[in-house]
């Protein structure tokens, strides 16, 4: 949605030009000074903008677009200036301000410290009453038209963003590989979900928008029922930007059950701050809940074919040393697992004879980074030394993330 400057009227004015050249000329620096003063004291919000700013440089830059103000009014080219200024904010080109960092106040107050400010200049102008009421009147009605056209660029830019926001959501919507959904926490049903749920249920839309709690209860799997029912129950007393995740089975349409988990929080709460609305992703990890369980069970399988055959597998990460250990090659060495391992530490129980040896294999592995099969011996805790026939053999491999 494109931002288009508010229309204005024709302003010709017949006292005001000659006010605002009488600033120009002999107030300009009171005209910046009391402007600062005022918006402090009515604390316009865009002030913000202007914090980390050196007060001399927030200085010049008021002093410049200040005279640029009056110039217009001094030539009689308000029309002008409105139109120039709304271009600029609706371009996003006002100086050291985004286009939505104004705010609604900042419309009324900006304008009440502007006609605050020459009202208690005007004295020193004239004390011709009638000239003051016709001065008056002119800025009335400039600041109302000046205020008309402000408002309606406002209301611009709030479709704006509100067209952004929403094209956004529609992106994150289409693009997003997780269902989203948002649940009533007071009717206790669906409100919204997005077309991934017919990807990852195979449930339309309108099949899951309006369906009670009592439908996913009965898609859920029984034994993972009581941690859906606490998961939301957890939800209900979490903070705005807490997150709260669980992971479960529920019956897809083709009646298998797909593993899922939900990272949800609150999307909206009532008057006393209770949950009305929760907002959710549900992301379809079947396949890595089936690959972790078949890798567990390899790792299962390995460690009772280890402990079958008395055979121990380790790793070592090169750069640090560090070792990690199957079990079965800590009751080789006849250690307790709580023993943090390294290199130096482990070679300390290599048989002297044999210690060189072992030291010169690995190395070649390092070197040609290919296996190598060699025997050793090893020195048990209590002292005892493995008889030769019971010697050790290392078939060690060099992996290319520099793991061994």
């Amino acid at each position: 949605m494109k931002t288009t400057p508010a229309t204005t009227h024709s302003l010709q004015f017949n006292y005001l030009p000659s006010y605002a050249q009488y600033i120009i000329d002999y107030k300009l620096e009171d005209f910046v000074r009391l402007q600062f003063t005022i918006a402090e004291q009515l604390n316009v919000p865009l002030l913000k903008a202007f914090t980390n700013m050196p007060a001399a440089e927030v200085s010049a830059l008021v002093l410049k677009y200040g005279k640029e103000f009056l110039d217009c009014l001094a030539n009689n080219q308000a029309e002008n200036f409105i139109q120039t200024s709304i271009l600029r904010w609706a371009t996003n080109t006002l100086p050291h301000i985004d286009k939505y960092q104004v705010v609604s106040d900042d419309l009324s107050l900006i304008s009440l410290t502007r006609k605050k400010v020459f009202l208690q200049i005007l004295p020193s102008f004239c004390q011709d009453p009638n000239l003051m009421i016709n001065i008056i009147e002119e800025l009335d009605y400039f600041f109302t038209k000046l205020n008309a056209a402000t408002t309606e660029t406002y209301i611009n830019l709030l479709k704006e963003k509100i067209a952004e926001h929403t094209h956004l959501i529609e992106k994150i919507n289409t693009t997003s590989p997780s269902a989203i959904y948002v649940f009533d926490v007071k009717d206790q049903r669906t409100i919204y979900t997005n077309e991934k749920f017919n990807d990852v249920l195979g449930y339309s839309n309108n099949e899951m928008e309006g369906y009670a709690f009592n439908f996913f209860s009965a898609l859920i799997h029984p034994d993972d029922l009581t941690i859906i029912q606490s998961h939301y129950q957890s939800i209900l007393t979490i903070e705005d930007k807490e997150i709260q995740s669980c992971k479960y089975r529920i019956k897809n349409k083709d009646g298998d059950y797909c593993w899922m988990r939900n990272y949800d929080t609150v999307f909206k709460r009532k008057d006393d701050h209770s949950v009305w609305q929760i907002i959710g992703i549900v992301i379809d990890v079947t396949k890595e809940k089936i690959t972790a369980d078949e890798l567990r069970k390899r790792e299962e399988q390995l460690t009772e074919a280890q402990a079958l055959a008395h055979m121990g597998s380790w790793s070592c990460i090169i750069e640090t040393g560090m070792c990690k250990w199957s079990d079965e090659m800590y009751k080789i060495y006849q250690l307790e697992k709580t023993v943090n391992l390294d290199l130096d530490f482990i070679s300390s129980f290599t048989h002297p004879d044999d210690l060189i040896y072992s030291q010169q294999q690995l190395k070649k592995i390092l070197e040609s980074k290919k296996s190598i099969a060699f025997q050793y011996r090893i020195i048990a805790t209590d002292g005892a030394v493995n008889p030769g026939d019971n010697q050790y053999q290392m078939i060690a491999m060099f992996a290319k993330n520099k793991k061994m």
